[in-house]
């Protein structure tokens, strides 16, 4: 949601265009409404060039995706990063793994416990 919520954000767009969330402007795209559509097609380029600059910042073997919107729309973002993992011109571009996170929305709570018991020895 981060990502969506970013994305063309302004002062008074959610007012302009009658949306309040990423599941309303999910709904809104995939009944044709153009600039919830718009939205979309802006979130999946952001997460392309996202995705290319990790590839050529980083190189690495796994680039994972995690969070409710992601848990929602997987094959949006699946295929972003796909696009982008072809493109590469800089980086390898085999054998690397894509996928989403198994914690989901669950990888804070997780992380914050393991630091409590990291302390705690």
């Amino acid at each position: 949601a981060g990502l969506l919520r970013n994305h063309r954000c302004r002062p008074g767009h959610r007012a302009e265009i009658g949306l309040d969330g990423s599941e309303a402007v999910f709904t809104a795209a995939a009944a044709g409404e153009p600039k919830a559509a718009a939205i979309i097609d802006g979130v999946t380029a952001a997460t392309e060039v996202a995705v290319w600059s990790l590839l050529h910042t980083y190189l690495p073997e796994v680039i994972l995706f995690g969070g409710g919107i992601v848990d929602g729309h997987w094959p949006l973002f699946e295929a972003a990063a796909h696009k982008s993992l072809a493109a590469a011109v800089l980086a390898r571009n085999e054998g690397i793994t894509i996928a989403r996170a198994s914690l989901g929305n669950d990888a804070g709570m997780v992380g914050a416990a393991s630091l409590v018991l990291k302390e705690k020895d």
